[in-house]
Parts: structure tokens; sequence; C-alpha cells
């Protein structure tokens, strides 16, 4: 899944780019994740990653790629998508999964928190980064929330919350 997605976001960061417009990454982490595979197990953790990825899907566009990253973390690669939208975006996306109640938890409620990144031109590498930046302040500074990175500046990150 990840190969698939680094061909598939690659390629449609190069279309968006190419086009001049811009494109975004989301970096979504299920909050508190590893208690649920603590408690419940790994294949409940399993179906639990399933649903949410399903929510995910169903927010998204046909020109988006979703994609598993590793453990509890997802992908999000929005072409043409500048970063306003992309803000919007994580917070349907954030909103929806908030709203879920999940069968595999007993109807337990569920929270993630997203990171976002956006560009003009770039690598997918280096949109990863600042997203995964983003992702970092957003657990940090509380959970269940979406995080901005919205530029560079003195060599560190700057963020907003949206």
């Amino acid at each position: 899944n990840r190969r698939g997605m680094e061909l598939l976001g690659a390629e449609a960061l190069r279309r968006s780019f190419a086009s001049g417009l811009p494109a975004a990454v989301l970096m979504l982490d299920l909050d508190h994740f590893k208690q649920v595979n603590d408690r419940l197990g790994h294949a409940a953790g399993d179906r639990l990653l399933r649903a949410v990825a399903e929510l995910c899907a169903a927010s998204l566009r046909k020109e988006d790629v979703l994609a598993r990253y590793g453990g509890e973390e997802f992908v999000v690669i929005a072409p043409q998508t500048g970063l306003h939208e992309a803000g919007l975006l994580a917070q349907r996306i954030r909103l929806a999964v908030e709203g879920a109640r999940f069968e595999v938890l007993g109807e337990a409620p569920v929270t993630v928190s997203i990171g976002v990144a956006g560009a003009r031109e770039g690598s997918l590498d280096s949109l990863l980064k600042r997203a995964d930046a983003a992702l970092y302040e957003a657990k940090v500074s509380g959970r269940n929330k979406v995080v901005v990175s919205v530029g560079r500046g003195e060599d560190e990150e700057r963020f907003a919350e949206a």
C-alpha cells in the first residue's frame, strides 16, 4: 500500500504541479490506537483501521490517493487542492471519524489527529515530512485536531490550527 501510494501520489503531484495547480498531503493518525490493540487485540485493531479507512475514502474525490502509511497512520494526497481546501478536507475527515461509532469498540468513539501540508512544487517526500511535522504538532498539542503547516521561517516550521 505504501509503495502504491508513493507511485500514485508522486504522479498525482506531478500532474497537479505541471498544470500550475497546488497539491496537498494530509497525514492522519488514530489517537490512542495502541490501547485498542492492547485491550482488544490486533484483529480488532485491524477491523478498526479498515472502518476508519472507509470513512476517509467517503470524504475523498476520485483523483485523491488514500493509503495506509504504517501502523495507524494514513496519508491522503490531494492534487489540485490549495491549503485552505486541504484544511477543510482534513476537518471533514476528523469530524466524520469523531462522529462515528465503531462496532468493534462496542460503539465507542475514535478520534484522529491530522497534519496538513501543501505546495505548488516539490517532492512527495518533502510534503510528507511537512505533513508529519504538522501531525506531530497536532498530537502534542492535545490530539483530535487538524494542524496545517503554513510555511517555514527562520529554519523552523510554522503551524496553524485549521
